[in-house]
């Protein structure tokens, strides 16, 4: 999607993945540009791009994931970056070049190589007060990391995933993501500061061990719990994988449910293999979990 001249953009609820290059490109543009509510991922560049655009773009409630460069690149561009998810980008979630200076407000940045990179004389404004504060956290080298030392990079207000606070040689007993010289990162938050769910599944992977064909294993119980700071929703529990036919959901108790924090609910499954050899499946669930959104639970088992 390339966009550049006058005239306004509004790009929502789409996907668009698996482009050798940019997928969301305005370039050179004014008016009023928006990317909402949309998916970008799987591409070989950035998920998007914005390059020498005035101030009139806004990119809010995006999920930027799976780029081979960034989940989104600004070049001396002032977007508003709201609300959106970037994760998994092979670079960086974020990366900021020339002048860019965007306000970088209530988003997700994890698992990416590097948060947010600031080069040149890139100027972000990244969270600044607790109402505007990002989860920026696991991700590899650094959750911001700012390459310039002529200027000081506002990233105050931010969860940088331990109560702790970010990694730097100025904050000793940080445990968070490790911040560069150059990043004021003061008055960081001790929890997330957009609330996010996150299951823990108890086990998270069962042996059924040998069990007589055609008849049925002992009931394995599994436990969801949600440990995030909102709601965990569920979408699906399935068995899949090579031999999904020999395991069974006997009953289902998440099904339909959103879990508040430290609320649990149970899954029970059964192996009832039909021939003597070994079977290979996965407990398959799928919720709004910000980690692992569809969650893969290994099941063994020996039919004789």
């Amino acid at each position: 999607v390339y966009k550049t001249g006058t005239g306004g953009l509004s790009l929502s609820n789409s996907v668009v993945e698996n482009s050798a290059g940019y997928v969301i490109w305005p370039s050179s543009t004014s008016g009023t540009n928006s990317i909402s509510n949309s998916t970008a991922r799987n591409n070989g560049s950035h998920g998007a791009a914005i390059e020498s655009s005035s101030s009139g773009i806004t990119l809010s409630g995006n999920i930027f994931e799976l780029n081979s460069q960034s989940g989104i690149y600004v070049s001396s561009s002032n977007p508003l970056i709201q609300g959106n998810t970037l994760r998994y980008n092979t670079n960086s979630g974020l990366y900021l070049a020339a002048s860019a200076a965007p306000n970088v407000f209530k988003n997700s940045i994890f698992a990416n190589g590097v948060g947010i990179y600031c080069t040149g004389s890139a100027n972000p404004l990244i969270g600044g007060t607790a109402v505007n504060g990002n989860n920026i956290f696991n991700n590899t080298t650094y959750g911001v990391q700012n390459t310039s030392s002529s200027l000081q990079v506002n990233a105050t207000f931010n969860w940088w995933g331990a109560p702790t606070g970010p990694r730097h040689t100025s904050n000793p007993l940080g445990t968070g993501d490790v911040v560069s010289d150059y990043v004021d990162f003061g008055q960081f938050l001790t929890g997330p500061a957009v609330p996010i769910a996150i299951e823990q599944v108890t086990p998270p992977l069962k042996a059924f061990g040998h069990v007589t064909t055609n008849t049925s294993s002992a009931t394995q119980v599994f436990t969801i719990t949600n440990t995030g700071v909102q709601n965990l929703d569920f979408t699906s529990s399935t068995i899949t994988g090579t031999n999904a036919d020999q395991f069974r959901i006997v009953q289902n108790l998440c099904a339909g449910q959103s879990l508040a924090t430290g609320i649990s609910c149970t899954i029970s499954a059964v192996f009832e293999p039909t021939a003597s050899k070994p079977a290979l499946a996965n407990l398959t669930i799928v919720t709004n979990d910000i980690y692992t959104p569809t969650l893969s639970v290994p099941f063994t088992g020996t039919g004789s």
